[in-house]
């Protein structure tokens, strides 16, 4: 199992550090590029509040590196100068012997040919290193270098993509504008397997038997998106076809979006009157347990940036319109492949139109990287809790959620649709 563990995430990393994630996106069919919620981002995982200045200084500067990277962190001696910040900032992102292979003739064709950039730099081979990694662009190493200050949107603009170039950033697979964006969604998904953590499957099965809750997912920390949380939907589903037509599906209603494929197992029972126990797959198995059987599917949760709130409401009756089964059109026509009764999708953000999202609560117990997720009403969640905190020590959560009007009526058993 071990080995399983490491060969998924190896797999995982190497999708989402390959990703347009760390780079910037090129102009998508004349829509505007997609703008960073940089201060938002810095302020919800970093606590940097560096909105609320017009410029930063060399203290600032070097805060602001620390609080991110720790006393290794690399740090302006002396004053400022735009070839400083450009050298730390290439020296944090961990591309400082990439830098020193510029030659003087590449670094020249880069500055003069492709970027078009004419500065006074000594430090010309960390400008272009920094151009191609996308951590500055043109416009910013003009304002830069024609200063002698910085910006607080330049430099928040530039230690963000610093963090993404490491790897420790975002999590997205890419923007629902990248052209190659199906094949990326089908090389995750296809990276995904059945994984297990039986301490916690112990705590999951004792709460499903017991009838307080009917399911749970499992997933793992290291998958998160870290989405702005307030900013992003996270939609549930099992089949990837699916996935890579609710992409094109928003990408045709002209909505701008990160996307990032999480993958979970869903645990439930399976009962027998469905039929004969199916024989196991890497992505599908029933375990016995006493009397009892569990089906461990590979599902996935599709988390989704949106550019702004306004978008980000748009996205219910979308879904409402091509992606939701109704009573009198139990075929599903003009409805995208394997649409549901109940879809599940829900957001932290509590301004969502409360016609539309419900509140309920998503029970957490972690163990090391992995997680079990179980959602319940919030009159249920006292009960719940003291279910899967019963008899163990692991860590626990609950986390205040909105979940759309047809899942909450699942979750109550009141509604099929």
């Amino acid at each position: 199992m071990k080995k399983l563990k490491n060969k998924i995430i190896l797999i995982l990393l190497l999708a989402f550090t390959l990703t347009s994630c760390n780079k910037e996106e090129t102009e998508p069919l004349g829509k505007l590029i997609m703008e960073e919620s940089d201060y938002a981002y810095l302020q919800e995982y970093y606590d940097l509040d560096l909105e609320k200045k017009s410029t930063v200084d060399v203290k600032g500067i070097n805060e602001s590196f620390e609080t991110i990277f720790g006393e290794e962190a690399v740090k302006i001696e002396g004053d400022y100068s735009a070839d400083k910040l450009i050298e730390v900032s290439i020296k944090n992102a961990q591309y400082e012997e990439l830098a020193l292979t510029y030659n003087k003739d590449k670094v020249n064709e880069k500055l003069n040919n492709y970027y078009k950039v004419k500065v006074n730099s000594k430090n010309k081979n960390y400008l272009a290193c920094a151009l191609d990694l996308g951590i500055v662009n043109s416009d910013i190493v003009k304002e830069i270098y024609k200063e002698n200050k910085l910006d607080t949107d330049n430099f928040a603009y530039i230690i963000t993509r610093v963090i993404n170039s490491t790897g420790v950033g975002r999590n997205c697979i890419g923007s629902i504008y990248d052209t190659d964006i199906g094949s990326k969604i089908n090389n995750t998904w296809e990276s995904f397997l059945l994984f297990k953590d039986e301490k916690l499957e112990e705590v999951g099965y004792e709460a499903v038997k017991n009838g307080t809750v009917t399911g749970y997912n499992l997933k793992t920390s290291e998958n998160d998106s870290n989405f702005i949380k307030d900013k992003t939907i996270v939609y549930g589903h099992s089949d990837i076809k699916h996935a890579h037509q609710l992409v094109g599906l928003l990408r045709s209603e002209n909505i701008q979006a990160k996307i990032q494929l999480e993958p979970k197992i869903s645990i439930y029972k399976y009962l027998l009157e469905w039929g004969p126990v199916p024989e196991a797959s890497p992505t599908y198995e029933v375990v016995q347990d006493g009397e009892d059987y569990f089906v461990h599917a590979v599902e996935y949760d599709l988390a989704i940036e949106f550019l702004s709130e306004d978008e980000m409401e748009k996205f219910n009756d979308i879904i409402e319109k091509y992606a939701k089964k109704n009573e009198g059109n139990e075929e599903a026509k003009g409805l995208l492949y394997e649409s549901w009764w109940q879809p599940l999708y829900s957001t932290t953000n509590s301004n969502m139109n409360k016609e539309e999202y419900v509140e309920i609560v998503d029970n957490i117990v972690k163990n090391g990287i992995y997680e079990i997720h179980s959602f319940s009403t919030v009159e249920d969640k006292e009960k719940v809790k003291a279910e899967l905190t019963e008899n163990n020590d692991f860590e626990s959560e609950q986390r205040t959620i909105y979940c759309n009007k047809a899942f909450y009526n699942y979750l109550i058993g009141e509604d099929y649709q």
